[in-house]
């Protein structure tokens, strides 16, 4: 029997804690990478070594963190109150990252700093994505819950896109990342009586929801996961995709600022794209409860590649063109964001098993995948001669130009295999048995 519809203030509710979570955490992403190498001449293919090593420890503790969540979920201990235990580190955590206090010893101030920031915000991702996943069990619901959340996000990241630019205009100094980054850290502290308030009635929902399950060990949970053959495709997609967002994520401001010279326009490029993903957004769903989450998602990657692609070969003087790719790869990015999540959702009800755990996997994968963008495509360019912080030549920029767009577009297309090879779509319950 279909769950009853979640009301649209409920949805607003969710979806507003989405939007300073996600502002928040676009510089982790974006702004870091660009920001040590930048501004403290840390070495790119040290760098890379460096967010590799981190990540890669950081991924262990996300399925811990996730079996952990649902076990105090059982326990009686909301998802709301894991979030609240949550906020304060990563709001303090938040702003060491982008105010070293002892350049001396700048690498290990990141490290420190970084994995803090990693530890808050697996378990602010954990829990927040599983509420969402236990608000309802109805397919087209899971959609809507999905598009409300991401479109929060996207909300978020769009104003986190053109902040630090216009901050560095009105403070000088490149300032600007410092002043978002403790702006964020206060909102942070602010959010835990909000989210105790807006999100109260969707605890109660998620209660009603609740499985009589328990969450089992670590081992009963793999062993189970493992034998979901829908997950195992999910893992799949997840890994290509994320690989091919997350390398030109890392590597956009290093393209606009030296490839198409035009730093100035960094945060209007980002806002086009990120406000393109958020009006698109809606169509998006529209068309999956049409014709299946799995078709939908196939159509928005294929446009994003061709599109995409002839970025390229871009350089000096094109930044016009860059403006059309924003637009249009940001209008598929709506697709990318929403339909996914709720897809593990469905994944996870198939086999009984708490939505926490499975979020858990799912943030191992999105953390693996920025961890081996920066390991990888950092040194590989800082080999190739690109230099960040001195004279390139006009390979080095070409090179540069290459792993951001040529490279993501491959995986892209890989992606769109993995997904037509799949059984995620409505009919996937009845394959995973």
């Amino acid at each position: 029997m279909p769950s009853a519809p979640v009301k649209k203030r409920t949805l607003f509710a969710y979806g507003a804690i989405a939007m300073p979570l996600a502002a928040a955490g676009l510089p982790i992403y974006i702004h870091i990478p660009h920001f040590y190498a930048s501004q403290f001449g840390i070495d790119l293919a040290l760098l890379g070594v460096v967010l590799l090593a981190v990540r890669i420890i950081d991924t262990v503790q996300d399925p811990l963190l996730g079996l952990w969540s649902d076990r105090l979920s059982q326990r009686g201990v909301s998802r709301t109150r894991m979030l609240g235990w949550s906020l304060p580190v990563f709001g303090v955590a938040m702003f060491l990252l982008v105010e070293p206090l002892v350049e001396k010893h700048i690498l290990w101030w990141l490290v420190a700093s970084i994995t803090l920031l990693y530890t808050a915000y697996s378990m602010l991702a954990v829990n927040y994505y599983a509420l969402g996943a236990e608000m309802s069990h109805d397919y087209k619901e899971r959609g809507r819950i999905n598009a409300w959340r991401e479109g929060g996000i996207l909300i978020g990241i769009m104003v986190a896109s053109a902040a630090p630019g216009l901050l560095d205009k009105w403070l000088g100094n490149d300032r600007g990342l410092l002043a978002f980054g403790a702006a964020m850290a206060v909102l942070s502290l602010l959010l835990i009586p909000i989210i105790s308030l807006t999100l109260a009635r969707v605890k109660k929902i998620s209660q009603q929801d609740d499985s009589d399950s328990s969450p089992g060990n670590w081992s009963d949970n793999l062993r189970t996961a493992w034998q979901n053959k829908p997950l195992r495709w999910m893992i799949a997609f997840l890994l290509v995709n994320g690989l091919a967002n997350s390398v030109p994520a890392t590597l956009i401001l290093f393209y606009i600022e030296d490839v198409l010279v035009a730093k100035s326009n960094e945060g209007i490029f980002l806002l086009l794209y990120f406000l393109a993903g958020v009006l698109a957004m809606p169509l998006w769903v529209k068309l999956s409860e049409k014709v299946g989450r799995k078709k939908a998602l196939m159509w928005s990657l294929s446009l994003s590649v061709l599109v995409f692609f002839p970025a390229g070969f871009l350089g000096q003087g094109d930044a016009e063109y860059f403006y059309i790719v924003c637009i249009v790869v940001g209008a598929a990015l709506g697709a990318d964001l929403a339909l996914p999540p709720a897809m593990m959702a469905d994944v996870a009800e198939s086999k009984g098993q708490g939505s926490g755990f499975y979020y858990g996997v799912w943030n191992v994968i999105w953390k693996l995948t920025f961890a081996l963008s920066a390991g990888i495509a950092l040194p590989a360019l800082a080999w190739l001669g690109y230099d960040p912080s001195g004279d390139n030549t006009d390979d080095a920029l070409r090179h540069v130009a290459y792993a951001y767009a040529l490279w993501p577009c491959v995986l892209k297309l890989l992606a769109v295999w993995v997904l037509w090879r799949s059984p995620l779509d409505r009919t996937f319950k009845e394959e995973s048995s």
